[in-house]
């Protein structure tokens, strides 16, 4: 019983502790580096660095945590995060800023699949399993008002001064580590029983996937939609710095409001349709909005930004409940990584081929391009996604 009220305190402590570390105050990075006399081209193969580096490291932190302690990971990934900022602000050439990426990649993959993991287990020993989607979204609603709070302070440094956002992300990392000091971690198994190896973890999430294969492929398909919609909301950046401040402000200000309010909803709307249907019909939305680019104009950039990321932020709660739900307990942490190893082998591709995209054909043709990239990509998996979701509606009942 006394850890039941242990693991329920978590609850509160995890989302605390994610609305510190994701408070987006660094999330202007491509304006940053650009100020920083880096090219289109090279911000596009920085971020690409990035997501390499995540691309081969998620599932080594992912097993860490399923070995050993979710909350040692997660200390781990803030001064990781730490050690990153300072070479940012050092930074003046490309190669310290290639290492300050490769530091905060390792930073996310320490914190992605972990910081799930540790939420849907605290929940499960507080008694709180059959809640979990109205938590889940609770924590979604509080990353997308931490993030958007974030970009609202960064705005007013991105006259030149987006430099300080970085000592401010050394100081809310130390923050987060104290948060994370005072959970209680998930009690791994007896020194009688069977312990995990890291040749078992892996040998089982590979059982998994041939048992449940459907797993994979709903995986590659949120994770597509994410790498799309970040791609714009990265580069879009390069057009803020030229934009007045107090209209940024407003822009971050209303995206805060839009972002909790469709992260809410998803709570609401994820009790009646699945995860896959909420993820297709903001795919369909999504590219008929990113066609409205072709017309280069400021009110529908700043539109496109907006509704984006609120309807993206709307797919996250609902996909991290059905997720855990027909994931094993000691494989979670390794087998939700796996899920952002595939966002970040989606963003090494796409990411720099966009930067070079926007390079030769300009900003209104290579997001055009992607709203009808978007668009095909659904009529083409539109049968495989609905296999995905019976396969997945099976699961979930027998589960329950």
């Amino acid at each position: 019983m006394n850890n039941q009220k242990q693991y329920k305190k978590n609850i509160p402590l995890i989302i605390s502790a994610n609305f510190v570390s994701f408070f987006g105050v660094t999330t202007f990075f491509v304006a940053y580096l650009s100020s920083r006399g880096m090219s289109v081209v090279e911000i596009g193969i920085l971020e690409s660095i990035f997501h390499v580096t995540s691309l081969l490291s998620e599932i080594p932190s992912g097993a860490l945590a399923d070995r050993f302690s979710y909350k040692s990971n997660l200390i781990i990934g803030r001064l990781m995060q730490i050690l990153s900022a300072i070479l940012m602000i050092a930074g003046h050439s490309f190669w310290v800023f290639a290492l300050g990426m490769i530091l905060s990649s390792w930073a996310y993959n320490f914190d992605s699949g972990t910081n799930g993991a540790f939420l849907y287990e605290s929940s499960v020993g507080a008694g709180l399993k059959e809640k979990f989607l109205r938590i889940t979204s609770l924590e979604n609603a509080a990353i997308e008002i931490s993030l958007a709070l974030g970009q609202v302070v960064a705005a007013l440094f991105i006259k030149g001064l987006l430099v300080y956002t970085y000592y401010i992300s050394i100081l809310l990392s130390l923050v987060a580590i104290g948060i994370y000091l005072s959970t209680k971690d998930i009690e791994k198994k007896d020194d009688n029983e069977e312990k995990l190896t890291f040749k078992k973890i892996i040998s089982t999430v590979g059982i998994e996937f041939k048992e449940k294969p459907y797993i994979l492929i709903w995986m590659f398909f949120q994770n597509f939609l994410g790498m799309a919609l970040s791609v714009f909301y990265f580069y879009y950046q390069l057009k803020i710095p030229s934009m007045n401040k107090g209209l940024v402000v407003g822009i971050m200000v209303l995206g805060t409001i839009l972002n909790a309010l469709f992260s809410i909803f998803s709570a609401k709307i994820g009790e009646k349709i699945s995860a896959i249907k909420i993820m297709r019909y903001v795919s369909i939305i999504s590219s008929v909005i990113l066609l409205g680019a072709i017309t280069d104009n400021n009110l529908i950039y700043i539109f496109i930004y907006l509704s984006l990321n609120a309807l993206y932020a709307m797919t996250m709660p609902a996909y991290n409940n059905e997720l855990n739900l027909v994931l094993q307990n000691e494989t979670r942490a390794t087998m939700i990584s796996v899920s952002s190893m595939m966002f970040s082998l989606s963003m090494a591709i796409f990411f720099p081929l966009v930067g070079y995209i926007i390079k030769k054909l300009e900003f209104p043709l290579a997001f055009t391009g992607l709203g009808i990239l978007i668009l095909i990509f659904i009529m083409v998996s539109y049968r495989y996604m609905t296999k995905v979701d019976d396969e997945l509606t099976v699961d979930i009942g027998e589960m329950n």
